[in-house]
Parts: C-alpha cells; sequence; structure tokens
C-alpha cells in the first residue's frame, strides 16, 4: 500500500538533509531584528555614499548571489543562510526606498 501524498512529503521535509533554516529560538530573532537593521543602514549607506543607481545594481547582484549560493548548498549553513537574510534586507530597504522615492516626486514634481 502506497503512503499517501502528505505522509511523504511529510517525511521529505523530515529529513535533516532537506532542513534548510535554523531552529526558531530566541537567538534566531534577536540575530533576525539585528539583520533587518543592519540591512537598513547598510542600504542607507550605500545609496548615500555611492551612486544611488549603482548601490541599488550592487544590491540586486549581492541578492542574487547569496539567493544562488543560499539554494545551492545541500543543507543549513549558517553564513550563507544569513547572508541570504541580510540581502533580502538591504535589497528590500533599497527597492522600498526606490519606490517611495519614486512615488513623492510623481506626486510633487515641483520643489522636490
Amino acid at each position: 500500500m502506497r503512503p499517501r501524498i502528505a505522509e511523504r512529503v511529510h517525511r521529505g521535509l523530515s529529513t535533516p538533509t532537506y532542513l534548510k533554516v535554523p531552529e526558531l529560538t530566541l537567538l534566531f530573532w534577536v540575530i533576525k531584528l539585528l539583520s533587518t537593521a543592519m540591512g537598513e543602514s547598510t542600504s542607507d549607506y550605500l545609496v548615500f555614499h555611492i551612486n544611488p543607481y549603482v548601490a541599488v545594481v550592487v544590491g540586486c547582484v549581492g541578492l542574487l548571489v547569496a539567493l544562488v549560493i543560499q539554494f545551492w548548498v545541500p543543507r543549513y549553513i549558517a553564513w550563507a543562510y544569513w547572508l541570504a537574510v541580510v540581502m533580502v534586507a538591504v535589497f528590500g530597504t533599497m527597492a522600498a526606498d526606490v519606490l517611495h522615492v519614486g512615488l513623492v516626486r510623481a506626486a510633487y514634481p515641483v520643489g522636490l
């Protein structure tokens, strides 16, 4: 008798080789909050200290590299996971800032 699909999926996801995220503990949430704050500050630093267009391209390339590494590794590796988390925070902040500035300039074209 074949196991049901749900049982096979649960068994497959329970196998340690498929776990690519850390255990959700208090330390996880502390590091997650710190990585979000670091993403905000890194994004602001790059945008204000180099050409904003170059900063966004660098952030996008960094995110793509981090995601390729994260998907490439076969199991949870702390530096690969947290690199992807930080790059999502950095590029996410950049994308939100670009959208915000673009909408403000579109709504108030004179005087900005």
